[in-house]
């Protein structure tokens, strides 16, 4: 009777042990799917925060305050810095591709990752572009000191995206 008594504890005690590890598992699948989707809504805000759907400028320089304030917020660098990038860039030449749209863009010191912003502008500015027509899409593109090739690369790709009219029109 003992040994019954015995085996019946043990048969308990291992069910109750099955059963612990079956709620620690799906807690930490739980815990998991929480993650995941915390992390996809903090990439759905980020992508979000990196459009601008309409931009309130009057002039090339006001345009790119605008974005160095945005893209502050998304980089958590100075706004200062961040203007003055593509502000040194628009001197050598302007960054306006014909076709109402503008890439404005360089490298950051301290900046992470590549960073893009987009916006629409609520009225049409003169930017200097080749076809000599005002711009009212603007691209941003913020690249770290060391990005090198990437950041050529980025902003052909960049460039090839905006030159699909139905890209444009979205």
């Amino acid at each position: 009777a003992l040994l019954r008594q015995d085996r019946h504890a043990e048969g308990r005690d291992r069910t109750r042990r099955l059963e612990a590890k079956q709620v620690r598992i799906r807690l930490r699948d739980e815990e998991r799917q929480a993650r995941a989707a915390a992390k996809d809504e903090r990439y759905r805000m980020k992508r979000r925060q990196q459009r601008v759907a309409h931009l309130k400028a009057a002039s090339k320089k006001q345009a790119l305050q605008e974005l160095a304030r945005h893209a502050a917020g998304l980089t958590f660098l100075p706004e200062r810095r961040i203007y003055e990038t593509p502000s040194e860039r628009e001197k050598l030449g302007s960054t306006g591709m014909g076709q109402g749209i503008a890439i404005p863009h360089g490298r950051v010191q301290g900046i992470g990752k590549m960073t893009g912003l987009l916006a629409r502008l609520d009225h049409a500015v003169e930017f200097g572009a080749s076809d000599g027509q005002p711009v009212d899409l603007v691209f941003l593109l913020l690249a770290p000191e060391g990005a090198g090739a990437d950041h050529l690369k980025a902003l052909a790709r960049v460039s090839r995206l905006l030159r699909n009219q139905s890209v444009c029109e979205k």
